[in-house]
């Protein structure tokens, strides 16, 4: 839970300069533990490709 909360931090650009590609780092290292909020900001980020290159198949695997 901790991470996603930090995760979102740079997702959002919470107290610290928005960075998308550090969030999708610490949300593919949650996501990878099973942090289902996690897989989802992942999914989005691939999705609309922010920080990662844009990747539908990528983000419906996330996603799922």
């Amino acid at each position: 839970m901790l991470s996603v909360w930090v995760d979102q931090k740079y997702f959002k650009g919470r107290d610290v300069s928005q960075d998308y590609k550090k969030a999708a780092e610490l949300f593919r290292q949650a996501g990878e533990l099973g942090d289902s909020r996690a897989q989802y900001y992942l999914a989005q980020l691939y999705l609309h490709g922010r920080g990662v290159s844009r990747d539908p198949v990528e983000a419906l695997k996330w996603y799922r």
